[in-house]
């Protein structure tokens, strides 16, 4: 099982390309029985940035190929590469907005990002379904000018686990 985990964070840690010049955190921890990996910005300035990006995007991928424990299959996780690049670095490439959090959990990846009123979201979500059509993905947009999301999360899960 250790060396399991140690596959996959080795691989769910080189999902972010080196366009994306941010130290990364990533974590496995137990969550209600199952795995939660978790993955987000070290040294990420809240304050800063919430005057800059006052809207939270969500994308949820939905896995194809899942195990017993709601992980991917690992090599259904090695093909989510690039679509998980794109996620995290679209915005970061255009300065209109920041990834702060991918998160693995039980047949899913969330990717939670804070973007700018600039932010062209339409434009996001229809290059994202040209380039990855074989993905089954959510999108989700609400106002979250204070990052309580990101700072109720942090809190309770990223320093808890």
């Amino acid at each position: 099982m250790k060396r399991l985990i140690l596959i996959f964070l080795a691989l769910f840690s080189s999902s972010v390309s080196s366009a994306d010049k941010s130290n990364w955190v990533v974590k496995v921890q137990d969550y209600e029985g199952y795995p939660l990996f978790t993955r987000y910005p070290d040294n990420l300035n809240y304050d800063k940035s919430q005057e800059l990006y006052p809207t939270r995007l969500i994308v949820d991928l939905t896995f194809a190929e899942i195990k017993d424990n709601g992980l991917p299959a690992n090599g259904y996780n090695e093909s989510l590469e690039d679509f998980d690049n794109f996620v995290v670095e679209y915005f970061m490439k255009s300065s209109t907005g920041i990834c702060v959090l991918v998160e693995t959990y039980y047949g899913k990846r969330h990717f939670y990002s804070y973007v700018s009123n600039t932010a062209d979201i339409d434009t996001f979500k229809r290059v994202l379904l040209k380039k990855f059509p074989q993905h089954e993905f959510e999108m989700e947009i609400k106002p979250d000018k204070n990052w309580s999301f990101i700072r109720k999360y942090s809190e309770d899960i990223l320093k808890n686990g």
